[in-house]
């Protein structure tokens, strides 16, 4: 899958464009403030209907309009030729393909999977187990068509147990049903959630190379004692549940871990490394999507040669022209000289 054109209006300090990029590798050039992340942007509303910015999509509409316009032709591996359109502001909220109104972000987003990489994509390795998990769900949904039904289902009787718990109920046969909801689809999520990183895993030691960044192990955690059934540990924790007011622990609780043979890599890679390594991982993940989905992400990746220097920056290059998918990249600076790469140059919110 790529984008055969582009159409940008509304959008930040940009002035309206229409761009055709390259299948493969697409750079964007410019000073800071310049409008390059703003095109990343546009692209990733127009696959998510939001920002990777800001949650106000106000913020992201140019003071001089009222809404934003996005519009791409878009070859896919499944469908005829589709031209996808949104349009956001004030009242404003219109998602189309092919002039047909798409029903559904999660719809949207199977059509157009895109995987978004930028400086907050670290959090991935430095942030927090919830942020880590968002990362996680956001990969189930588009390797397994049936996760998100069942992570939905099980926040709901998750929900039902946490009101229990805090209104202090004893009763254990109210309890159960929702339970029992629970601990079915909790194996459901970790055994899928389980199969995932662990191809992951192995697409990740055949992609990373020792000169940039050692050997990393990819640790999951599924959110209670690895050596006891959810079910019994739900009723022997229900007590200390009780006095918390919520449920301690399940597939809500997971994480995940990246080790080097002698420590987590937070604690051990520079910052450059850490980049060097979650712009791999999730390269990775989009060629696991495209071996299990047969379908290729586009890959957004903003900012590309902050903290690298010019070795690991080109080699990171040669990784991603490795890769089928699509890919724009924005960067302060270019001088390498490629053959198989678009460049574009963006000035005061001019594309060209």
């Amino acid at each position: 899958m790529y984008i055969e054109s582009v159409q940008i209006q509304g959008v930040r300090n940009l002035e309206q464009a229409v761009i055709h990029p390259n299948q493969k590798t697409n750079i964007f050039t410019g000073r800071n403030a310049s409008g390059k992340t703003s095109f990343l942007e546009a692209l990733h509303i127009l696959a998510r209907s939001k920002s990777f910015r800001t949650h106000r999509i106000r913020d992201v509409i140019n003071h001089s309009e009222d809404i934003l316009t996005i519009t791409a032709d878009i070859k896919h591996e499944f469908y005829k030729p589709l031209k996808l359109k949104i349009k956001k502001g004030g009242k404003t909220n219109s998602l189309t393909l092919n002039n047909e109104n798409i029903k559904s972000v999660s719809e949207l987003a199977k059509i157009l999977p895109i995987i978004t990489i930028t400086q907050d994509s670290q959090q991935i390795i430095t942030g927090s187990p919830k942020q880590r998990r968002h990362w996680l769900d956001w990969a189930m949904f588009h390797v397994e068509p049936k996760y998100l039904l069942s992570w939905k289902q099980y926040f709901k009787a998750l929900r039902h147990r946490n009101i229990l718990l805090k209104h202090g109920e004893r009763k254990v046969e109210i309890y159960r049903p929702w339970e029992e909801e629970m601990i079915k689809l909790a194996k459901n999520i970790t055994d899928q959630r389980r199969s995932f990183l662990k191809q992951l895993a192995t697409e990740l030691k055949q992609g990373v190379e020792k000169k940039t960044i050692n050997p990393v192990e990819v640790i999951f955690k599924q959110g209670w004692p690895e050596e006891n059934d959810l079910d019994v540990y739900l009723c022997s924790q229900r007590e200390q549940d009780q006095k918390k007011g919520f449920t301690r622990n399940g597939p809500h609780q997971a994480d995940i871990t990246f080790q080097t043979e002698t420590a987590d890599i937070n604690k051990v890679f520079s910052r450059g490394q850490i980049k060097i390594f979650v712009n791999q991982l999730l390269i990775t993940q989009a060629r696991v999507i495209q071996e299990i989905r047969k379908i290729t992400p586009i890959v957004l990746i903003d900012d590309y040669t902050a903290e690298l220097d010019r070795e690991n920056s080109k080699h990171l290059l040669e990784v991603i022209k490795k890769q089928e998918n699509q890919v724009f990249i924005t960067t302060t600076e270019w001088e390498e000289r490629e053959n198989d790469v678009t460049l574009f140059h963006v000035e005061k919110g001019v594309l060209s």
